[in-house]
């Protein structure tokens, strides 16, 4: 007992890293290669039996490894919690599990590739086959395009930055298809200065609005003068982690090239969302500066957008047979579904239900019916996932809706989702920007 307790001991000495303390709203973030280990799986399983040790600098060593191996750790941690016995180790898991699943989600997408004079077309094929996107081209023969690059886990947004400013290609902003993962190039140029990348979010700068006024008395004389200036942002995210909603941006740091301060004080009434409910994977948000009579350019902005994100979907119930499902109520856990009928009208196949989800947020959750469409995905009889064309449907009150709901094909199978969202604080800085 006396080795192994002695071998313990040395293994959090070699592999131990000053402790980070967990933020629940910012996430600790790894190197841009990603989180890499020498460690083996014998070795982070014993750190897990660690977090029970009676002696604390081992328990709290044992923890801080694992928060250092981030998403690594993460497997580990979910599997020792379904069998654990040790109150103390419970414990500790329920603490550590929640911050990495954050951290996991939160990271970006990462492609690897090292090639020379490669068809663009066969890169464009390579970046869908590791990122799961799609990327369509539009706009101009890129067929005698070729491209050479040495990618190394780089992040996706750098990656595909690189290689639009390479090859004269810009990203459109907003598009992701009807599938909601195609990402569409066109030839153009864009600017590196007005975009900030962090993780799977990506952060412009579109503009300034800079508005002047002056209201005149009856006498015809000058009664007041007004002015404002308006910072114009746009946010855009991995079609991975779509976002559900989005706060006014907060700037911690507007400084001129005269180091004139344009910070407004922070009204915390105002900070309006810009989504309500469903989904979208592009947003524009603007804020206010205090505007400056002699500054022509900003020095330094800084500040973080406040988010939330659908972090993960799951399949809460699946009607594997519609044609056979007419008057039938499926139910699991919180969530009712009772299929009225399958309709078909004009030639517009359409499916008449009624949902009830017990664990919405309150009695009348408008972003869940907001969100209804998008949480229900219907197949035809050969697995195609069919588009959704909306429909007619309503809420009844404690987060009832009753409705038809219409589709491209036949419908065959639909599967009805829950979300699991994540607050996020989206950081930004940006340099020598000019004012109007």
């Amino acid at each position: 007992m006396f080795r192994l307790a002695a071998l313990s001991t040395l293994l959090i000495c070699i592999c131990w890293i000053s402790p980070v303390q967990s933020d629940p709203v910012r996430p600790m973030t790894g190197s841009k290669d990603g989180p890499t280990t020498t460690l083996t799986p014998a070795q982070i399983e014993l750190l897990v039996t660690q977090l029970g040790d009676k002696q604390y600098k081992i328990r709290q060593n044992a923890r801080s490894t694992l928060e250092q191996l981030g998403p690594i750790a993460l497997p580990y941690l979910q599997s020792a919690l379904a069998k654990e016995k040790n109150p103390e180790v419970i414990r500790q898991l329920n603490s550590l599990i929640p911050g990495l699943e954050q951290m996991a989600a939160l990271s970006p997408t990462t492609l690897t590739l090292t090639c020379k004079d490669m068809p663009l077309a066969d890169v464009i094929k390579e970046i869908e086959k590791q990122s799961k996107y799609k990327i369509e081209m539009m706009g101009g023969k890129q067929d005698k395009v070729t491209v050479s690059l040495q990618w190394d886990k780089v992040h996706f947004w750098q990656a595909l930055h690189s290689l639009c400013d390479q090859h004269g290609l810009m990203f459109q902003e907003g598009w992701y298809g009807n599938d909601n993962v195609t990402i569409r190039l066109m030839p153009g140029e864009s600017n590196n200065s007005y975009r900030y990348l962090e993780g799977p979010f990506r952060v412009t700068v579109t503009g300034f609005h800079y508005n002047r006024s002056l209201q005149f008395t009856a006498q015809g004389g000058s009664s007041s003068s007004n002015e404002s200036l308006q910072a114009n942002l746009t946010v855009t995210v991995e079609p991975r982690l779509p976002l559900l909603s989005v706060k006014q941006p907060i700037f911690t740091d507007a400084i001129t090239e005269t180091n004139e301060n344009l910070l407004l004080p922070v009204n915390p009434q105002r900070t309006p969302y810009y989504q309500h409910g469903y989904r979208s994977f592009m947003h524009q948000v603007n804020a206010q500066l205090k505007p400056s009579n002699s500054a022509r350019r900003i020095k330094s902005l800084k500040g973080t957008i406040p988010v939330t994100v659908v972090a993960q979907t799951k399949p809460v119930i699946t009607v594997e047979k519609l044609s056979e499902a007419k008057g039938k109520t499926f139910k699991q856990g919180t969530s009712t579904l009772r299929i009225d009928d399958i309709t078909s009208e004009r030639g517009q196949n359409g499916i008449k239900m009624s949902l009830t989800e017990g664990a919405a947020n309150n009695p009348s959750d408008y972003s869940w019916m907001n969100s209804i469409q998008q949480r229900i995905e219907v197949f035809d009889e050969k697995g195609n996932k069919l588009q959704n064309y909306g429909g007619s449907w309503g809420m009844n009150g404690n987060n009832n809706i009753n409705g038809t709901f219409q589709f491209s094909g036949v419908p065959a199978k639909l599967i009805y989702y829950d979300w699991i969202t994540m607050n996020y604080q989206i950081p930004f800085s940006f340099e020598d920007l000019p004012l109007p």
